[in-house]
């Protein structure tokens, strides 16, 4: 026979299961982004070392602008 301790311990064991193989297929089966493009970093593209092969817009605006820079 269960006591009510134990049933607890169950339930909340089972409960916090639940919780991680829901994330877990969450972070699993989400959408990719569509056209694959997606900045890996968090921060600016002027200090990426991927910039010269980056064709995300926002690295195009910053080539542009340094482009521009070294010509002034």
């Amino acid at each position: 026979m269960i006591n009510r301790r134990s049933f607890i311990k169950t339930l909340g064991r089972g409960i916090a299961f639940a919780g991680l193989a829901g994330i877990t297929g969450y972070l699993a089966l989400r959408d990719e982004p569509v056209d694959g493009e997606e900045c890996n970093f968090d921060f600016a593209c002027k200090n990426c070392k991927q910039l010269s092969s980056c064709n995300l817009p926002e690295a195009k605006e910053t080539k542009a602008k340094e482009e521009s820079n070294r010509e002034e």
